[in-house]
């Protein structure tokens, strides 16, 4: 956690992790495959740092592919989705971050 901030990343091969988990490389992808497997356990997890903490406002910032493990979230109904290519989404979650102060 910086600045009040919590990051989760979502990964293809660990599935929910928090930006000080250590992992070793890997080449895994995630398809529609690999989406569905690990969807149980990431909503699962996700529900869980939600409900555990408090959250004033959430950002997801995720490909189609990644959106797709999480999409339909209950607990995600309130956050801010960034859409479009990968370059569009991180310029949204600038702005997203310095409107917040």
């Amino acid at each position: 956690m910086k600045d009040g901030a919590y990051i989760a990343i979502l990964s293809a091969k660990y599935g929910l992790i928090n930006e000080s988990t250590q992992i070793p490389f890997y080449d895994v992808r995630m398809t529609p495959k690999r989406a569905d497997k690990l969807r149980l356990q990431v909503r699962s997890d996700l529900q869980k740092l939600i409900r555990d903490r408090s959250f004033n406002r959430i950002y997801v910032n995720l490909g189609r592919d990644y959106a797709a493990v999480v999409r339909d979230l209950p607990a995600l109904r309130g956050a801010t989705w960034a859409a479009g290519p990968i370059g569009k989404r991180s310029a949204a979650l600038k702005r997203w971050i310095c409107c917040a102060r």
